[in-house]
């Protein structure tokens, strides 16, 4: 692709624009089938560690590492051509209040006795961000209430579904909103001074959905989100809460160091998909951004 070694990479989409995943290019040679796991997969920050913007040095023909794809070092940032007059002019990011909601069907053959993946992460958003920040909702009529109190972090442990040949997310026990309504009543308030929230849409193959309208993440963006983290791939409620819950504890880490130069959006989201790697997740090498994923965090 011609592309430098900087540690960032640019590109400008459209609302409508299919994601093309550059986060999966791996910049090293093509592993034999008898290559050996690198010591990164267990452990990401293992000696020596691979620097931010450097691949992993381990990785040969008899070596193969997850931090030699790009979204484990670099950041790819999708910045979005909004429509005329609107414009993203934030720099920073303070990650709260936050508004959950999360489908029934994630809980979907929870064995008796056992916690909900829906609960589990709704308590490690409490967790990471205090109780007293944190809404969670079941309808999308109540998500668009919970929209006026100006959350700055939206998280979502939808189901994404084709209904009457829309695509759209499920929340609660069946609240659907298909991607053509998802409009700024959906995002945040249109007031001046509102904050751009961040959207963690964990739901199925959510950051390719969508039809001739656009991607999920598009409709999002295009309707005032600062930025959208989806995944690539299908996934089991159990799986997403663990997805959802290592994105909280990178983010907040880096909000907690957002004085430290160079302590991005992106770089977070590499650092959560390095922690799904080593907890034996390779959904974490399939979340990919939308948006405006070089914001700043602050505490």
């Amino acid at each position: 692709l011609e592309i430098g070694p900087q540690g960032t990479i640019c590109v400008l989409v459209r609302a409508d624009t299919p994601v093309l995943p550059l986060e999966l290019v791996y910049e090293a040679e093509p592993p034999r089938r008898t290559a050996k796991l690198c010591r990164h997969v267990t452990d990401p920050e293992a000696v020596p560690p691979p620097e931010w913007g450097t691949p992993c040095t381990l990785a040969s023909r008899t070596v193969v590492c997850p931090c030699a794809f790009w979204g484990m070092y670099r950041t790819i940032v999708r910045e979005v051509v909004l429509p005329r007059g609107q414009s993203h002019s934030m720099t920073t990011l303070t990650l709260s209040p936050v508004l959950y909601a999360a489908t029934g069907i994630a809980d979907v053959g929870t064995p008796s006795g056992a916690p909900r993946p829906s609960d589990l992460l709704e308590q490690e958003a409490r967790s990471v961000f205090g109780a007293a920040e944190v809404t969670r909702v079941t309808s999308w009529t109540a998500w668009r209430k919970g929209i006026r109190s100006h959350p700055e972090l939206l998280l979502l442990l939808a189901h994404k579904e084709m209904s009457q040949g829309e695509t759209g997310l499920f929340i609660g026990d069946g609240s659907f909103l298909a991607s053509v309504d998802v409009r700024a009543d959906i995002v945040t308030r249109p007031e001046p001074g509102a904050p751009l929230p961040l959207v963690l849409l964990v739901a199925c193959a959510s950051a390719t959905a969508g039809n001739e309208f656009g991607t999920l993440p598009g409709a999002f963006a295009a309707r005032g989100a600062a930025a959208v983290v989806g995944t690539l791939s299908k996934l089991p409620g159990p799986q997403g809460a663990r997805v959802g819950a290592a994105i909280l504890r990178s983010l907040r880490a880096s909000a907690a160091a957002a004085d430290t130069p160079g302590v991005t959006l992106g770089e977070s989201l590499a650092k959560a998909r390095r922690a799904l790697v080593a907890e034996g997740l390779l959904i974490g090498l399939l979340l990919v951004s939308h948006g405006n994923i070089d914001l700043r965090m602050r505490g």
